[in-house]
């Protein structure tokens, strides 16, 4: 289920084995790449890229992953 108000989502996990049984609830946090990148300029960082994979391909809309560069200007904010 994803949680709108709290971008997140949440999973009602079951494993079996055997007859043994557990439940687990997961939590996945989804960020966007503009807050991503806000989180990294409000601690400390500059000069911020995107790329779509390890070759330097841009990150595009769809793509699989998001792999960010960024360059630390100074100390983080207290």
């Amino acid at each position: 289920m994803y949680d709108v108000a709290r971008s997140r989502m949440v999973g009602d996990d079951r494993f079996t084995r055997g007859t043994e049984e557990f439940h687990a609830t997961s939590v996945h946090y989804v960020y966007t790449s503009t807050h991503l990148g806000s989180v990294l300029i409000e601690g400390g960082f500059a000069d911020i890229e995107r790329y779509g994979a390890p070759d330097g391909e841009p990150y595009v809309l769809g793509a699989s992953r998001l792999l960010p560069t960024a360059r630390r200007t100074g100390a983080p904010p207290v």
